[in-house]
């Protein structure tokens, strides 16, 4: 059996919605138990951030594996720590739900 992958790219935020583009929900960040309109704006303004993240996810993880290829091929000593690489290596690993 395959291993599931996330829903593909590109993911927007739309308010308190992450989505692809005219189709599927990915998330919600917002007020989940508060009337919009008693909702804190500092919170709002947390939920946005958290939005676009979330919604980054998808390009971000692409990123870190043409990352991972470009540390591999590379004199480690010249470019970047010796963490560099198992840290790049560990988030697409979480991004992939490979790890806790």
């Amino acid at each position: 059996m395959n291993k599931p992958t996330h829903t593909p790219k590109p993911w927007i935020r739309d308010g308190y919605n992450i989505r692809q583009p005219g189709g599927r929900q990915i998330a919600y960040v917002g007020p989940h138990h508060t009337l919009a309109e008693d909702y804190p704006l500092s919170c709002m303004r947390e939920d946005e951030r958290n939005g676009d993240l979330i919604a980054a996810a998808p390009n971000l993880l692409a990123a870190l594996e043409k990352a991972e290829i470009g540390l591999m091929n590379c004199n480690p000593n010249q470019f970047y720590d010796m963490d560099t690489l198992p840290a790049v290596r560990a988030a697409i690993a979480k991004a992939k739900g490979e790890s806790k």
